[in-house]
């Protein structure tokens, strides 16, 4: 975790950001108690937090639309610059990893370039290669989307002499069990021993998640899961948590073990 510590005005722009008064009450009681924590240990919480805020789109429950996007977008370059300011100073006090640190700096930036994004079908494509590209930066064999007959795969890699087939999707809302079972279908048609990795960057409903636990041969992902791997301040990797997630859904029949769950243990 990075001991840098986060500039007063990021607390302030985030509370801005909510426009909703009685959640704020309740948050500025809770990031003022964060600020207050030994060693900065807040800090932590509140980024992933404000990650997850700057990519908010469906601003419908703000009483003012026009200035919660305004608000939202300056807590984004905000936030932009603070995770370039952090990235230079993890960078020089770990010399001997700057190649890699370097590479990880510039998979996230490319990450919060599609955060950004207002068009879903470029922002899907680009999701694709991104994904694939960490990979390669984990060093794990993988390949990029590829057609058969009648369908469309994502992705490949292999994992411990296991062919996974990748789904990626970056839609508003939550991804439904019809997803799930569509994606177990192409699974089914592959060889057998062949598993799937679905990587959704809003997360899955309870259905959906039930729907993976019932396959036996999907595993999940959320855009949480992706911010761990790819922060600088994160010790979990790709690989670590791939490896969770299989060993929690072969011994429990969880598909959706997180890395927060990770971080936790």
């Amino acid at each position: 975790m990075s001991s840098m510590q986060i500039p007063r005005n990021l607390y302030e722009l985030f509370l801005a950001s909510l426009r909703i008064e009685t959640k704020r009450v309740a948050l500025e009681q809770l990031f003022e108690g964060l600020t207050n924590t030994p060693n900065n240990i807040g800090d932590d919480v509140f980024s992933r937090i404000t990650s997850t805020l700057i990519s908010w789109k469906n601003l419908s429950a703000s009483s003012d639309k026009v200035s919660a996007k305004n608000a939202i977008e300056e807590l984004r370059k905000a936030y932009e610059e603070y995770i370039l300011i952090g990235a230079e100073q993890n960078t020089s006090n770990h010399s001997s990893f700057s190649g890699s640190r370097e590479s990880q700096e510039k998979l996230l930036q490319r990450y919060y370039e599609l955060v950004k994004s207002d068009n879903p079908q470029s922002r899907g494509l680009l999701f694709e290669k991104l994904l694939i590209d960490i990979f390669g930066f984990e060093e794990i064999e993988a390949e990029g989307a590829f057609k058969l007959d009648g369908e469309q795969i994502d992705g490949a890699f292999l994992l411990k002499d296991i062919h996974y087939l990748l789904e990626a999707k970056w839609q508003k809302n939550s991804v439904a069990p019809k997803d799930i079972a569509w994606f177990k279908q192409k699974i089914d048609r592959k060889m057998s021993g062949t598993r799937g990795l679905f990587i959704s960057i809003n997360g899955f409903t309870d259905g959906a998640v039930r729907t993976a636990n019932e396959s036996r041969l999907v595993i999940l992902m959320d855009g949480d899961d992706l911010h761990y791997v790819l922060s600088l301040t994160s010790d979990i990797n790709l690989r670590h948590l791939l490896n969770h997630k299989i060993a929690v859904f072969s011994k429990y029949g969880n598909a959706f073990a997180t890395a927060r769950d990770l971080e936790n243990n």
